[in-house]
């Protein structure tokens, strides 16, 4: 996507870090708002109580830190990391519409000498 859009990033004389290739989507905020979220459903799906809780709080401003840094640090237009995080709800939308509908796993026999 960030080929294809092509946008360049802020000016370089604000960075306070280096960075390189296109600017929209931000990586660094797809990446860390993808694994947040995949981490949180999976709390979700099998965890519970206030950990859960806890976890879930930490995660969501670990993944929001992580956006709004990159546009601390210069490298990034406010509407990159905006978009990184719409990007990660789309695509984490869609699994979550996907994974149910796959067909069940199901155990191999627990038979240790059972052949496969």
């Amino acid at each position: 996507l960030a080929v294809a859009v092509g946008r360049r990033r802020p000016p370089a004389a604000g960075w306070a870090v280096h960075a390189s290739g296109f600017a929209f989507p931000s990586g660094h905020t797809v990446t860390s708002a993808t694994a947040a979220g995949l981490l949180i459903w999976a709390l979700c799906r099998h965890g519970g109580g206030w950990p859960r809780t806890v976890a879930v709080a930490l995660l969501t401003v670990w993944a929001v830190a992580v956006g709004l840094t990159r546009i601390y640090l210069g490298v990034h237009w406010p509407t990159d990391v905006a978009g990184g995080w719409l990007m990660t709800v789309v695509v984490l939308g869609l699994v979550a519409l996907v994974v149910p509908r796959l067909p069940a796993v199901r155990p191999r026999d627990r038979d240790p000498t059972a052949r496969t």
